[in-house]
């Protein structure tokens, strides 16, 4: 199958779990890797966000995924890149994983699976239930607290209407809001997912933004298209 294609690198999603897609993306190129030595992407699937984050830093980068079929494509999409010898993919929950490692992340990074409004099949229904109860935000929050150092930074995206509740859920870990976009789909709607990074230190006000990704014609926004145009090929 034709595998995607970025600027740095081209990667094959069709076995995993997560494919690749927008909100992906966004978080991949949006958080802030820079300075950053050690990163671990949760729920990595075909590894789009580990890949973004490699070709924008000097990183080590962990990428754990529970799906098999994930590690694997994973894998063979880090050995192809340019950054192959400083990824790592461990076939793992977080929850285990993160009680069985003593070493600390700068950066802990995140698409985690979550329903999404409209009809969907029994069988995507029982996948990602099967993945939700293995990584809810509790879990993410609880784990992100083990695994990152003094300074460290989780980055995640979130469907904009239970990012509040995520948000209470990783103070209740000791960890704080210091940074969010809200991603508008398109010009005159409500923003639908939400970036967020947190981290130990307790901000006077969280820095937050919007963008919108398209007009009203559908066509992709001049603010969108100049800060993917260095990761995407053809946006248009």
């Amino acid at each position: 199958m034709e595998p995607f294609h970025f600027r740095q690198f081209s990667l094959q999603h069709h076995k995993s779990t997560m494919k690749v897609g927008t909100d992906a993306i966004l978080l991949g190129v949006w958080a802030g890797v820079e300075n950053k030595k050690r990163i671990l992407d949760v729920g990595t699937g075909s590894g789009v966000i580990a890949l973004l984050t490699a070709c924008r830093s000097k990183a080590d980068i962990d990428a754990i995924d529970i799906d098999i079929d994930s590690c694997t494509e994973a894998l063979g999409n880090f050995q192809n890149s340019p950054f192959g010898e400083r990824m790592n993919v461990v076939h793992n929950s977080f929850d285990k994983f993160s009680e069985i490692i003593t070493s600390r992340y700068d950066l802990i990074i995140s698409n985690p699976p979550f329903f999404t409004s409209g009809i969907v099949s029994p069988k995507e229904q029982r996948e990602h239930a099967r993945h939700n109860k293995l990584l809810d935000h509790k879990q993410i929050c609880k784990g992100s607290d083990r695994l990152l150092d003094n300074n460290g930074i989780l980055a995640i995206v979130l469907p904009t209407a239970i990012a509040v509740d995520f948000i209470t859920t990783a103070e209740n870990h000791g960890l704080y809001l210091n940074r969010r976009l809200d991603i508008i789909p398109k010009h005159g709607l409500k923003a639908n997912r939400t970036n967020m990074e947190f981290s130990r230190k307790v901000p006077v006000k969280p820095k937050k933004s919007e963008i919108t990704l398209r007009n009203t014609n559908s066509e992709y926004t001049n603010e969108y298209k100049e800060i993917m145009n260095d990761y995407l090929v053809n946006i248009k």
